[in-house]
């Protein structure tokens, strides 16, 4: 079996969660509604972003994703990679 690179899937679940916080971010700025629920979870999961708004709100929540997403996705790697068998 093949084994996960972990700088690899750091960078892609980084990637993946920043990216997906700012897009929801960004379309709700300009079309307010948009995304509620979404944008009210990652409020609970990050609070201290709640007493930002607007564009500050948007980097704040994308920067704390872009954080969790890389330490997800090196332990989700690092753990993958300790389960299978050496080559």
């Amino acid at each position: 079996m093949q084994r996960l690179s972990l700088k690899g899937m750091t960078a892609a679940l980084a990637i993946l969660g920043g990216g997906a916080v700012m897009f929801v971010g960004l379309i709700n700025l300009f079309q307010p509604g948009y995304g509620y629920v979404f944008l009210d979870m990652i409020n609970s999961i990050y609070p201290w972003c709640m007493n930002a708004a607007g564009w500050k709100w948007v980097f704040m929540a994308s920067g704390c994703a872009v954080a969790d997403g890389a330490v997800c996705g090196f332990l989700l790697a690092w753990i993958y990679n300790r389960f299978i068998p050496k080559t």
